[in-house]
Formats: C-alpha cells, structure tokens, sequence
C-alpha cells in the first residue's frame, strides 16, 4: 500500500491492538503512515497479550515515541487519561478504532445459570461500554479540532438471532445503535457541521483467537449462508476500518463484511 494523503501523518488510536483484528488493522495504518498508538488490556504485564504488543511495536515502520498503552476499557477516567497524555503529545487524535471486546458463550438463556450473569455483565462492559467510554473522552477532542474518524467493531450477529450468543449478540447490538446515533450527534455544531464520522464494521466469522473456541456444530450451521465457505481473513476485516477512515460522506454506516452471510 502507498501512504495516502487522507491517512498520512494521522493520529491513529486502536484498541484491543494485541487482537487478531485490532493487530492487523494497526500493521495497516502504520504501513500508510499514521502514528498508530496501540491500546489494550495487558494483566498481568508479562502475559501474552504484552508480549504481543512488544513484538507489534518492533515491526511498526513509525513507533509513536510514547510506545503503547495499558488500559481496562471498562475504567472511564483510565481511558480519559490515555486520551488526555495522546493529545497532550501529538495535539489531536484523528481517528478512532473501537476493536477491543471478548466474547463468552454462555447458552441458551434458560440454561444459564445465575452466577454467569456477572460475567454476561462484564462483557457487556467491556464490548458496549468499553466502546462508549472511548467516543466520550475522544470527541470532545475531535470536535476542538472540527475532525475526526470513529470506527466501531460491531457483529453480524447484532441484527439476527444466535442461540446460545445472545449476550454477545447484545452488546454489539448496542454498538451498532449508538454508531448510528453518535454519527448523528458528533457533527452537529451550532456554527456548521464538523467533518466527523462514526461508523462501525459488522465481521462475519472471522479467523482469529477468539473464534477458535466456537463448536463445530456452530460452524456447520453458520457456513451454510456462506458462498466462500471460509471465515475472514482479519486483513479483510482491517482493509473495511481502513475504507471507513478514509472516507468522508460514509455515516452511521454499519458495514457488513461477512462473505455474503447476511445476504440470505
């Protein structure tokens, strides 16, 4: 990829950077030339995910010298740190990718037992609040600067029943209504409107660490709807973020990229 005028010398901020998504999408940013700050949750420091963030950082064409950011997206006034410490650094964040999230089977609702409901709940933190938290503390910066880029990560799943799924499902339900109302909300600006967007990317099956748990009674039912009969590429996921960063007139757009499973 040649860098790009649009990209070129942005401020790129990506969360859940260590992700089989959030990680290609950061190798595509850098390779067009932004400033690419990874964030994700490293507990404890030297777990995995850290380790995959060193080895991210090393392969960047252009390291941000502030490195990489811990961060529980779940804590508000963490994230609004980070957000402060970037823009006190660089002056501005110019696009935003929400990819952190987890997804944690659970069952059929009446087989769920009432201890799982916690855990339910801390997805829900950490895929839809997690998501809020982030569009809170950095528009506020984005409209200072009367720009920005917001692209979430939500699910196909969001707009169609999943049995057993159906916290999961939920969440990214959620992510899909708030992009299409904060796309609605971030421009508006009593002296005209701001050159800012909010859209999201909506992944089919997708080839990375956290699909691997799903049962091959899942994966059955789900290639039947899909002509390639294959899951996504993360790149391909991560060249949708890209298209949606880049283009100006593309609002409150949920872009499906799925192989063609939503299409039945």
């Amino acid at each position: 990829m040649k860098e790009t005028e649009e990209i070129h010398g942005k401020v790129v901020v990506i969360t859940g950077a260590a992700g089989g998504i959030g990680s290609a999408t950061v190798k595509l940013f850098d390779k067009a030339g932004s400033s690419t700050i990874m964030v994700d949750y490293i507990d404890p420091p030297s777990s995995t995910t850290g380790m995959k963030l060193y080895a991210l950082y090393q392969e960047l064409k252009n390291p941000p010298d502030i490195g990489w950011f811990n961060c529980d997206v779940r804590k508000h006034m963490k994230v609004q740190l980070i957000v402060e410490r970037i823009v006190k650094r660089y002056g501005k964040i110019d696009v935003l990718v929400n990819a952190a999230g987890v997804m944690w089977s659970h069952g059929v609702l009446v087989n769920t037992p009432i201890d799982a409901f916690g855990k339910l709940r801390e997805m829900m933190d950490i895929n839809f609040w997690g998501t809020v938290y982030w569009c809170h503390a950095v528009l506020p910066f984005m409209r200072d600067a009367g720009f920005g880029r917001i692209v979430n990560v939500s699910s196909i799943v969001a707009n169609s029943a999943d049995v057993g799924n159906w916290a999961y499902g939920a969440s990214k339900a959620a992510i899909s209504h708030i992009t299409k109302t904060f796309a609605h909300e971030a421009p508006f600006h009593k002296n005209g409107p701001l050159d800012i967007t909010v859209n999201a990317v909506a992944p089919g099956i997708t080839n990375t660490d956290m699909t691997k748990g799903l049962t091959e009674k899942y994966w059955a039912r789900y290639i039947t709807r899909v002509p390639s009969q294959r899951k996504a590429a993360p790149e391909e996921i991560a060249d949708a973020i890209y298209f949606l960063a880049n283009n100006a007139y593309m609002n409150g757009e949920i872009l499906h990229i799925d192989g063609g499973y939503s299409a039945m």
